[in-house]
């Protein structure tokens, strides 16, 4: 609301809601549209062909009772083929929708971007926020933010800035003086 407010000619002593100001501007709130993406992704798999991962690992329930005590899922050498193969499917579709959400969000117009050294820790911190739970760890693991890049064979968003600035410098430079 930080931006909207302003945009929208109030002040917070001005005692508006969000609501309120969402509605004047006619701004769909983020979770309405993650609800609405939620259903036309729901939509989409209904129309799949019943052979299609994504359909298959949403339909999956798992067979059998857990027993009691710690979880049966450790995923290590003697862990069902089944649970390695689900969690393989969760963890790419993850990887598709950080690669085609992501990304594109955090990346849009970022060739333009002057980044302080401020500003570039936490973008860093908020991209790990995000990769550290798709790789498998926690903040307590103690793990590196290259060591998650390297095991996730994934380029870091601030290398990525720094690509797409170079690509769009060399652009500039080949464009008419004109």
């Amino acid at each position: 609301m930080k931006l909207l407010r302003p945009l929208a000619g109030y002040t917070l002593y001005d005692n508006k809601t969000n609501d309120y100001i969402r509605r004047e501007l006619r701004i769909t709130g983020i979770l309405n549209k993650i609800d609405e993406y939620g259903r036309n992704w729901l939509s989409h798999l209904q129309r799949m062909p019943q052979n299609r991962i994504p359909l298959k690992s949403y339909h999956y329930r798992p067979q059998g009772r857990r027993s009691v005590g710690a979880s049966s899922c450790n995923c290590g050498d003697g862990t069902d083929q089944r649970v390695q193969s689900l969690m393989f499917m969760i963890m790419m579709m993850m990887f598709c929708v950080y690669n085609t959400l992501v990304l594109p969000t955090f990346l849009y117009g970022s060739e333009n971007w002057t980044l302080t050294a401020l500003q570039r820790r936490k973008i860093e911190a908020a991209e790990m926020k995000l990769q550290r739970p798709l790789a498998g760890y926690t903040l307590y693991d103690l793990k590196t933010n290259d060591y998650i890049h390297r095991e996730l064979r994934i380029t870091g968003i601030l290398n990525k800035i720094d690509e797409y600035r170079r690509n769009w410098l060399s652009h500039l430079q080949r464009m008419p003086q004109n």
